[in-house]
């Protein structure tokens, strides 16, 4: 059986402080600053800032800003903000996984600090190094280093930057199976992060890593005890990574304690805030996790289904630990199902991979690393005395060298600048090269999901259909990117016209995904024999969507689906059916604005086969009659007035005040407020509102 791996905390070095007052500015701020007259030097470190911002909430904006603050800083020569935007550039990276990227930009930002002479940034570089090592299994790289920060943080007494460097080490200790050296790290990082400012991040980090070892001593109430005092402190403190990475780990602890469903709870929540961050290391690790609970619960296709989406994401990004243990459990699934021919072929990929991981050659590197270090530490009073001997015989010769040290002095100094100076020319143009193949193919990828729109256009129903009946109508769509996760759709079957607007999972790309799924299973529903009504389309929808979402119904994620609010208008009988899946109706009629609320399932979300079918509600036409449908998207959005959101209750109070007027003005009118409100705000979610007039 493998050692249990926990997905630790690596805590990397932020951007450092500049010494002007922007620092604390929020994004919208530093944004418009920008666009004002100020010193090239203050825009290159305002570049980096945001890029620092917007690090764990858009990956896209974070690199575009690191690069414009590396190529501005280039272009000035203002080395201590291209040093920060190479940082910026490593960690937005480290953060895509992408590590051989990564290491190169710390390289480069190492190489400007070492010219600077700024000791402290050159030990949070090398940190920062030894922290993508440790990821990716490498951990003789990962304690060299760990102790190169270490010495040179103690060297300029930074005991903060000390503490990092113990946590760092305790995480290289317990992967290669030093559990005692490993907590003892952990309580000493705790105990210097006291000693410093105690940043509370950072003790956030040493008390979830020091639960961890509670668990592994199989000490679970300890181990809950310190994790939630952890969850308590990244919650407080907006860290969505740290906080992902605990919830996983309470899973662990709980699976251990053998409340597997609450496991699954927390790692479902862990999950959910890491699929939301786009961190694949965190994603890996909720996919493997959920794997070993349907291992362990003895639904092997289940687990082998998410062991398959954690190994993609594992050999993706190069967490070889992760890599192993996916093989571990994917062969003990297929033993379940006694297909023993590719449980032995994964137990022997398991195999190879763990020796090559946890090798002899490995452990006792790192062993060598951390016995230097602590003799190294021991003889340092009697070194320092041995050296201020050596200066005093020196200065008893200084007087007759001096000369001839001078000039081999002179001449090594110019001897390296040349070097170095050729070094940095040649550095700087793959950089520059590096930096256009990357535009290019942020270019590509925008001219793909630019098609992807035409595509997702061309099977949106046709507004003929509309038009056709005679109906007053408008549609407000307004996609948040380029392509939307919001869809409408329209059909005519005999006397009944059906209008109905919904909400897919996420939005962008993955949103326009399901949306055209949505589209062509409600086509392929309206073509059955018969004239459905909502509920029925809704009820048939749901189960069409989760066989083409994933045929696998115990396995799927509930997550994944749309809301979806469906109105059927009967001109024969004189009257309108509406269903909803998570979303509402609003109507005008003489007697005024009305609301019905949907039920509270989605289409293909955690609605079970026992749960009753989706409701029914009839309207009558009497007179003339105002539809409103739309996704959450306008009733989402923050207003830059307020800084909260718009609300169902100002959204229905909007329509009361407008519903007299012509169908096409209250269009007009709603659009106006929508802008109005999110003012220079960025929109959060897709929107759409379609009104209809009967």
């Amino acid at each position: 059986m493998q050692k249990k791996v926990f997905k630790f905390l690596a805590l990397v070095f932020l951007l450092p402080l500049f010494s002007f007052a922007q620092g604390d500015r929020k994004v919208d701020s530093m944004k418009a600053l920008l666009k004002t007259e100020i010193p090239d030097t203050q825009r290159a470190m305002t570049y980096n800032l945001l890029a620092n911002k917007l690090r764990f909430t858009d990956l896209n904006a974070d690199l575009d800003y690191a690069f414009k603050a590396v190529n501005l800083s280039r272009k000035i020569n203002f080395q201590r903000g291209l040093a920060n935007g190479y940082n910026m550039c490593g960690l937005a990276m480290d953060n895509e996984g992408r590590y051989a990227d990564a290491i190169a930009y710390y390289d480069s930002s190492l190489t400007v600090w070492k010219q600077l002479g700024d000791e402290k940034e050159e030990a949070k570089m090398y940190l920062n190094e030894s922290n993508v090592y440790n990821r990716t299994a490498d951990y003789p790289s990962a304690a060299d280093y760990c102790i190169r920060s270490l010495k040179l943080q103690e060297k300029i007494n930074y005991v903060f930057g000390q503490a990092v460097c113990k946590l760092t080490l305790g995480n290289v200790f317990y992967e290669e199976g030093d559990s005692k050296d490993a907590l003892k790290s952990y309580k000493e990082a705790l105990d210097l992060n006291h000693a410093s400012d105690k940043n509370p991040g950072m003790d956030a980090s040493a008390l979830t890593n020091i639960a961890a070892m509670y668990e592994d001593m199989k000490q679970y109430d300890s181990a809950l005890y310190y994790f939630r005092i952890a969850m308590k402190t990244f919650i407080k403190s907006g860290m969505n990574g740290e906080l992902g990475s605990t919830y996983d780990n309470m899973g662990s602890t709980l699976k251990a304690m053998g409340q597997s469903d609450s496991a699954l709870y927390y790692y479902r929540k862990g999950l959910a805030i890491n699929l939301g961050m786009k961190h694949s290391e965190g994603v890996c690790s909720g996919f493997l996790s959920i794997g070993n609970y349907y291992r362990d619960k003895n639904n092997p296709d289940s687990a082998i289904y998410y062991y398959n989406r954690a190994l993609v994401i594992s050999k993706q990004i190069g967490t070889r630990n992760n890599e192993m243990e996916i093989y571990y459990g994917l062969s003990n699934s297929y033993k379940q199902k006694k297909n023993f021919e590719d449980a032995l072929s994964y137990l022997e990929k398991y195999n190879t991979l763990n020796d090559s991981i946890h090798g002899q050659q490995q452990t006792e590197s790192v062993e060598q690393m951390k016995k230097g270090y602590e003799i190294d530490k021991k003889n340092k009073a009697m070194l320092e005395v041995e050296t201020q001997k050596k200066l005093a015989d020196e200065a008893n010769r200084k007087n007759t060298i001096l000369f001839i040290c001078g000039s081999l002095l002179m001449l090594v100094v110019i001897v390296v600048v040349i070097i170095m100076y050729r070094n940095k020319q040649k550095h700087n143009s793959e950089l520059e090269k590096k930096n256009d193949e990357i535009s290019q193919q942020k270019e590509e990828i925008t001219a793909s999901i630019t098609y992807a729109r035409r595509i997702q256009q061309s099977v949106m129903p046709d507004e003929r259909i509309l038009k056709k009946t005679g109906f007053e109508y408008f549609i407000l769509n307004k996609p948040r990117d380029i392509v939307s996760g919001d869809f409408f759709w329209l059909a005519q079957k005999e006397n009944r016209t059906y209008i109905a607007v919904a909400d897919c999972t996420g939005h962008g790309v993955p949103g326009a995904l399901v949306s055209v799924i949505g589209i062509n299973m409600l086509n392929k529903v309206i073509e059955q024999p018969g004239i459905p009504s909502p509920s029925e389309i809704l009820e048939l929808l749901h189960v069409l969507v989760i066989h083409a979402l994933n045929k696998d119904a115990d396995a799927r994620d509930t997550n994944d689906g749309m809301d979806i609010c469906m109105l059927c208008i009967d001109t024969t009988s004189k009257k309108a059916l509406f269903s909803g899946a998570g979303r509402p109706i609003y109507y005008s009629d003489a007697t005024g604005l009305h609301f019905i609320k949907g039920d509270r399932y989605s289409v293909a979300g955690e609605k079970k086969n026992s749960d009753p079918p989706f409701s029914e509600h009839e309207i009558p036409l009497n007179g003339k009659v105002s539809f409103y449908l739309s996704s959450d998207g306008y009733v989402d959005q923050f207003g830059e007035g307020t800084g909260k959101k718009y609300l169902s209750k100002r959204f229905q109070e909007l329509l009361a005040g407008i519903s007299s007027l012509p169908l096409a003005e209250q269009a007009q009118r709603i659009e106006k407020d929508f802008i109005a409100w999110k003012g220079n705000l960025e929109q959060v979610d897709d929107v759409m509102v379609i009104g209809v007039s009967v």
